[in-house]
């Protein structure tokens, strides 16, 4: 029987976790297109990027509701449900 020291597991790990790094960063990049694409085609439509439900408001990217729950998001307010 042979003894296994840390520096031979060390080693073996060392290109799993390089392999499991690689495919979340090659799975970040396809999310980053993907929402970036997705944002371009709600915006040329004029839909809202938040909910697609609704239509955004002239000149905006979101509808009235998404950007009033936004807005109290950001202010620190007492949020009202959600629809």
């Amino acid at each position: 029987m042979t003894s296994v020291t840390r520096t031979d597991i060390r080693a073996a790990c060392s290109h799993i976790d390089a392999a499991v790094c690689l495919r979340r960063e090659n799975q970040r990049r396809y999310m980053r297109g993907y929402y970036a694409d997705t944002q371009a085609w709600c915006k040329e439509r004029g839909i809202c990027q938040r909910c697609r439900n609704e239509p955004a408001e002239p000149g905006r990217v979101l509808c009235w509701a998404c950007r009033m729950d936004n807005n109290q998001r950001r202010s620190g307010a007492q949020q009202a449900p959600r629809r």
